[in-house]
């Protein structure tokens, strides 16, 4: 068995709400164990260093966020001490790492980056959607150019597997020249509510200062807004709380609920006439949300971009190529008690035929033989 050093931040991987993050993390650990590899965890936390602390301020910093050289130190301990000859980076955030482990090991001990989606991705949304003025803007446009640099450089060099949640995202690693470079489905585990549908009822959830999330769902309520939609009620939960109670102010049918606690998340869903998922760019990572809500067999309303990272056998959702396409779908579907009751059939079908971690396993094991 070959023993394998998983290297992570701390709140990856423990955490009293779990994210996204946190639950991509927990799978890869999952899988890895699958694939018969005796799995060390190794948590850091972010470095305390004034002066890196005021470039993340200044939003000035490029996978600067760890101090690389001390734990790469304490890795190097680690691989001598327990054999190790493999070693996981839990997020693309951590490549820095690598070429220390390399000069050292060179290919006695192999690196996988376990990418949750790299910096790039989301930034380029970043750099062209928000224009603030001639400094921010050049500054960020050089921070892109270093992070795809950055990327490819400690892929092509350094890295010897890239295992991507998205098959977009593994295409692009292919273009930043990975080697290895492994599209990870997500997985589903089918747990149906007792779905109680109130037909006017639209449900969103998401992080409301995630400009992918805050930006499709903006598009579509401007898109909803404009068209005579009734007395259709849209919920949002997550937060901040401020970013909610702006919508709420901003839209008259928008009620934002705040946090909740699982039990009370799942009691809030279970009125949803339709889950949604407006997501219009292909952002970094996979849409980890959308597996919830397929997991409890909802209806939703959903993007060829929110859907990227997902494989199954049966069953569609409600896709839609622009917020004008999505409004309507969902003005429609509500009117009608059996298309809602449909969507939730093939929701249904789909959780029940996505592929399982033993499958993935099973598929990506002879890489690392």
């Amino acid at each position: 068995m070959n023993k394998l050093l998983f290297l992570a931040d701390s709140i990856h991987l423990k955490s009293e709400i779990p994210g996204g993050v946190q639950i991509c993390t927990h799978e890869f650990i999952d899988l890895l164990k699958l694939c018969n590899f005796d799995v060390e965890l190794f948590p850091v936390n972010h470095t305390r260093k004034i002066f890196t602390r005021m470039k993340i301020k200044l939003g000035i910093e490029l996978y600067t966020r760890y101090d690389f050289d001390k734990i790469a130190q304490k890795i190097i301990f680690e691989i001598k001490k327990n054999n190790i000859n493999y070693l996981a980076l839990n997020q693309v955030d951590f490549i820095k790492i690598a070429p220390f482990i390399k000069k050292e090991f060179k290919e006695k001990v192999k690196i996988i980056v376990l990418s949750h989606g790299n910096e790039s991705g989301d930034f380029l949304h970043h750099v062209v959607r928000r224009q603030i003025n001639w400094f921010t803007n050049i500054r960020d446009i050089v921070r892109l150019g270093f992070a795809i640099y950055n990327e490819s450089k400690h892929f092509i060099e350094d890295i010897d597997f890239v295992l991507s949640i998205s098959e977009t995202e593994k295409q692009i690693n292919n273009w930043l020249g990975a080697k290895n470079s492994i599209f990870i489905p997500r997985t589903i585990k089918p747990d149906f509510i007792e779905w109680k549908p109130i037909l006017s009822r639209v449900g969103f959830v998401g992080t409301l200062n995630h400009k992918p999330n805050i930006d499709g769902l903006k598009m579509l309520l401007n898109e909803l807004k404009i068209k005579n939609i009734g007395n259709l009620e849209v919920r949002i939960v997550g937060g901040p709380k401020e970013e909610g109670l702006k919508l709420e102010k901003e839209y008259s049918f928008v009620k934002y609920v705040g946090h909740l606690i699982d039990s009370d998340f799942k009691k809030e869903v279970s009125s949803w006439a339709i889950f949604l998922n407006p997501i219009f760019w292909y952002s970094r990572g996979a849409s980890t949300k959308l597996a919830q809500g397929i997991a409890w067999g909802l209806p939703i309303a959903t993007t060829e971009a929110g859907n990227r990272g997902y494989v199954w056998k049966k069953g569609s959702l409600l896709v839609a190529s622009n917020p004008n396409e999505m409004a309507q779908q969902i003005i429609d579907a509500t009117s009608d008690k059996m298309k809602i009751e449909n969507l939730a059939y093939e929701t249904q079908q789909a959780a029940n035929s996505n592929i399982s971690l033993i499958e993935i396993a099973e598929n990506i094991k002879k890489y690392f033989n």
